[in-house]
């Protein structure tokens, strides 16, 4: 019947049509489908495990569709995670242990604030700029796709695609496909490529049987990574300065001491090494006129 009707009349329900469908989509809940690049609203599209989001009025156990308002602060739990969209075009996946606090969006941008963890940042087509940042670090991009790492005053990305800009970082103004970039609360930074894995390279003692109370570790792995150092019921972290060096002096029980060495990055990713050390005070004693060695 349709086919029948006269040019008129079909030219004037075919914009009727496309209205008609709209609305429906609307009233569907997908608003960011009425505008370019979306709308200003950032909504959890996808929980796993312990999510929370909370305002002035504390924290609420988090379900998805929620819609995150400026102000708010999402976490994750240990082995949890959350995914934020702002339209069809962006994306924010937080990784376990992970909080951060939603700055502000619109129709133009996403700015959000890191306090710990990391999160991956996606822009597929360029509709809006997103910026994440922390402790007056910060990257951005509009057409592109990176993961921010933060934690202890060190501030980390590696940009997987396109190009991302950068402030707060000395001597870095953008970052480019497969870079790494690596703040330091010292100031300093490290630049390179993204590793394919964690390096690890440990300069043991070269005596493992000793008196001595300490053992003296050194070795380079990646800049920033914390190092976790192990002997016995012994434990001491440091972090590798900029160029990946790090050294410790560990205590030492008596015995045979196995003494580890784990070294994780920014994105948590870990390596780790190890030697057994015996250590032996007992001191000599004399018999028939003779030192004799760890006698009782």
């Amino acid at each position: 019947m349709a086919a029948d009707a006269p040019p008129g009349v079909v030219r004037w329900l075919v914009p009727v049509g496309i209205i008609v469908v709209l609305v429906v989509l609307a009233s569907l809940g997908i608003p960011w489908l009425l505008a370019p690049g979306g709308g200003p609203d950032l909504v959890l599209v996808e929980v796993s495990g312990d999510v929370s989001v909370g305002g002035d009025g504390g924290p609420q156990r988090a379900t998805a569709g929620r819609i995150v308002d400026a102000d708010e602060q999402v976490r994750t739990g240990p082995s949890s995670t959350a995914v934020l969209a702002a339209g069809p075009d962006v994306e924010l996946r937080l990784a376990p242990d992970t909080s951060m606090r939603v700055d502000h969006v619109d129709s133009e941008s996403v700015v959000v604030e890191l306090d710990e963890g990391r999160v991956r940042a996606e822009v597929e087509r360029g509709s809006r700029a997103v910026r994440v940042g922390s402790n007056g670090r910060a990257v951005t991009t509009r057409d592109g796709a990176f993961t921010v790492a933060a934690a202890d005053g060190v501030f980390a990305v590696d940009v997987e695609r396109g190009t991302a800009t950068a402030s707060g970082i000395p001597g870095v103004d953008s970052i480019a496909a497969g870079g790494r970039v690596t703040a330091l609360p010292d100031g300093s930074n490290a630049l390179g490529p993204i590793p394919d894995d964690v390096v690890l390279s440990v300069a043991w003692p070269g005596e493992t049987r000793t008196k001595a109370e300490f053992v003296d570790v050194s070795g380079t792995t990646a800049p920033g990574a914390t190092v976790v150092l192990s002997g016995g019921s012994e434990r001491l972290t440091v972090r590798a300065d900029s160029d990946g060096r790090f050294t410790a002096r560990l205590p030492l029980e008596e015995g045979r001491i196995p003494v580890v060495v784990e070294a994780t990055d920014p994105f948590g990713n870990s390596v780790s090494d190890s030697i057994t050390v015996e250590v032996d005070r007992t001191p000599p004693s004399l018999r028939g006129g003779r030192v004799e060695e760890g006698a009782p």
